[in-house]
C-alpha cells in the first residue's frame, strides 16, 4: 500500500514538472522596492502652459498701396520674446478689409506671423480682431457676414499652423477682440459666429469667449471645442463684468453673481483652458484669496506684462503654506519663502508628481499564469489640467543600464488628472519575461504630437524627464 502511495506521488510530481516544463508555468519570484518620493520647488519648462506675451499686427490691403515687409519686425520680436515663455499671445487686426474680404496679401501677412512665429516653438494664442481703441462699433463690419467671411477667410492658414495654436481667443468682435462692446453680442450672434469659426477650423484647435454668460450661449453641438479667457481677472468682484450681482436663475444665459461663476468655471474648465491677464491692483488678487480663486478657475496661462502693479504686489509678497492649508490648495512646505509670484508661476496650468508605488501579483481565471501590476500614484499639483494628449510609459532599465521592456498603462488618460486631483495609474506585465536580475522602474511622459518629455516636479528626477518609481528583482524560478 505505502509503495502505492509513493508511486502516486511521484507520478503527480512528475506530471506538475512536465506541465511547468511544456506550458511554461514556472512560479516566478519577483521582489519589488519602492522609490522615496518628493516634491521639489523647481519651475517646470513644461508647454501649454505659464507665462506669454502679447503681440499685435495690422493687416494692410494691397488695394492701398505696398504691403508692409514684416521680416524685421517679426525678427525682432522672435528673438526678444522670453525664452522661459512656453506661450505668445497673437493678435491680428483685420480692420483693413471691414468692407470686404481678405485679399491675398493680407493672407500672406497672416501666414507670414504665424509661420515665424512657430519657428520659435512656441504655442501660439491666436486671436483676430478690429480694434484696439475701445472704438469695436466704428471698425468691426457693418454686416456680420462680413465677419463669418472672414473666418472662412482666414481658416485655410490657421488650419495649416494647426500644430502650433494652442486656442483661439474671441469670435473676432468687440473692444480689443474681448466680444463687449460690440453690435454683434446678442444670443443668435454669438451662436452663429460660435459654430461658424468651429466648423471652419480643425477640431484639434481649442476655442475661447470672454465670458461664462457667453460660453452658455454656444450651441451644445460645438459647444465642447470652447473654453474662456478673462482679462479682467481679479479686477473686481466682478472681474470688470465678467460676473454680475445675481446668483443664479433660470436665464441660464445670463451672468451670475462671482460665487456662482466660480463654481460653474471649475467644472467646465476641468475640460477646456482658462486664462489671461490679473488686473488691477485690489482685495481680489491679494494673497492668499488670489491662489484659491486662481486654482478654482483652472488657470492655465497669465500675461506676463500687464497689469505690471498686480505681477509686482505678488513678486513683493511670501508665500506661506499655513496661509491657505484649510482651503486646501496646498499643504506641502517646499514653497514656503518663495513669493507669491513664482508659487503662480510653477502652478499655472498642470504640475505632476509621483507620490507613491506598489506592485502587486494578479491571478487570471482559468490560468496557473500570474501577471504582475506596478501601481503608480500621481498627482497634479497644478491650478488646472492639459488639455493636450500625453503618453504615459515605463522602461525597465536592466543593470547595464539597456531597456529591457516598456509599460504602458491599461486604461488612463492623462487630461482626467485635472488640477488638484490625483491617480493610480496601473501597469500589467508578464514578469516570466523578464530575465533574472533587477530592473529600474522609470516612468516618462511624453506629448504625443511633439514628442517632448514633460517634467515631473519630483526631486528624484533623471536627465531623460523621467522619474524612477522603484526597483523590480526577477529572481530564478522554482
Amino acid at each position: 500500500m505505502r509503495s502505492l502511495v509513493i508511486a502516486a506521488v511521484t507520478a503527480a510530481l512528475a506530471i506538475a514538472a512536465a506541465l511547468c516544463i511544456y506550458t511554461g508555468l514556472n512560479i516566478i519570484r519577483v521582489g519589488y522596492d519602492s522609490a522615496k518620493f518628493s516634491e521639489s520647488a523647481k519651475e517646470l519648462n513644461n508647454p501649454y502652459r505659464g507665462w506669454y506675451c502679447l503681440y499685435g499686427y495690422r493687416l494692410t490691403s494691397g488695394a492701398s498701396g505696398a504691403v508692409p515687409d514684416l521680416t524685421s519686425k517679426l525678427e525682432l520680436e522672435t528673438d526678444r520674446d522670453p525664452q522661459s515663455n512656453r506661450l505668445v499671445l497673437i493678435e491680428i487686426n483685420l480692420a483693413a478689409f471691414r468692407d470686404s474680404r481678405i485679399d491675398r496679401q493680407g493672407l500672406a501677412q497672416i501666414d507670414t506671423i504665424l509661420s515665424a512665429w512657430e519657428r520659435t516653438g512656441k504655442s501660439i494664442i491666436l486671436r483676430f480682431l478690429y480694434d484696439w481703441d475701445g472704438l469695436a462699433v466704428q471698425s468691426e463690419p457693418d454686416s456680420i457676414d462680413i465677419i463669418m467671411q472672414h473666418m472662412r477667410d482666414t481658416a485655410d492658414i490657421v488650419n495649416r499652423h494647426a500644430g502650433s495654436i494652442y486656442t483661439m481667443q474671441g469670435l473676432f468682435t468687440g473692444n480689443c477682440g474681448e466680444m463687449t462692446g460690440s453690435r454683434y453680442m446678442s444670443s443668435d450672434d454669438i451662436q452663429a459666429l460660435a459654430r461658424c469659426l468651429a466648423s471652419s477650423t480643425l477640431s484639434s484647435i481649442k476655442l475661447a469667449v470672454r465670458t461664462p454668460a457667453q460660453w452658455r450661449t454656444i450651441p451644445q453641438d460645438c459647444s465642447y471645442r470652447f473654453g474662456l479667457f478673462n482679462d479682467g481677472m481679479t479686477g473686481s468682484v466682478y472681474d470688470l463684468g465678467t460676473y454680475s450681482d445675481r446668483t443664479v436663475t433660470s436665464d441660464y444665459t445670463s451672468r451670475w453673481a462671482r460665487a456662482d461663476e466660480l463654481a460653474f468655471q471649475n467644472n467646465l474648465c476641468r475640460y477646456a483652458p482658462n486664462g489671461g491677464e490679473a488686473v488691477i491692483d485690489n482685495i481680489y488678487n491679494d494673497y492668499p484669496g488670489v491662489i484659491t480663486d486662481l486654482s478654482t478657475m483652472g488657470i492655465s496661462y497669465l500675461n506676463s506684462m500687464h497689469d505690471a502693479a498686480v505681477l509686482n504686489k505678488w513678486k513683493s509678497v511670501t508665500y506661506n503654506t499655513g496661509d491657505i492649508s484649510e482651503a486646501g490648495i496646498d499643504k506641502n512646505t517646499v514653497y514656503n519663502g518663495m513669493s507669491v509670484y513664482d508659487y503662480i508661476s510653477m502652478h499655472l496650468g498642470y504640475r505632476y508628481l509621483v507620490t507613491g508605488s506598489r506592485l502587486e501579483a494578479v491571478s487570471f481565471p482559468g490560468t496557473l499564469r500570474k501577471m504582475r501590476t506596478l501601481t503608480v500614484s500621481i498627482c497634479n499639483m497644478g491650478f488646472a489640467g492639459c488639455y493636450n494628449d500625453f503618453d504615459l510609459n515605463i522602461t525597465l532599465y536592466d543593470n547595464n543600464n539597456t531597456a529591457a521592456a516598456v509599460l504602458t498603462p491599461d486604461d488612463f488618460d492623462m487630461k482626467s488628472l485635472t488640477g488638484g486631483s490625483f491617480s493610480d495609474v496601473t501597469f500589467t506585465f508578464d514578469s516570466s519575461q523578464l530575465a533574472e536580475g533587477t530592473y529600474t522602474a522609470v516612468l516618462t511622459c511624453t506629448d504625443r504630437m511633439t514628442g517632448e518629455r514633460i517634467d515631473f516636479s519630483n526631486e528624484n528626477d533623471r536627465d531623460d524627464g523621467g522619474v524612477t518609481v522603484g526597483y523590480i528583482k526577477r529572481s530564478p524560478t522554482w
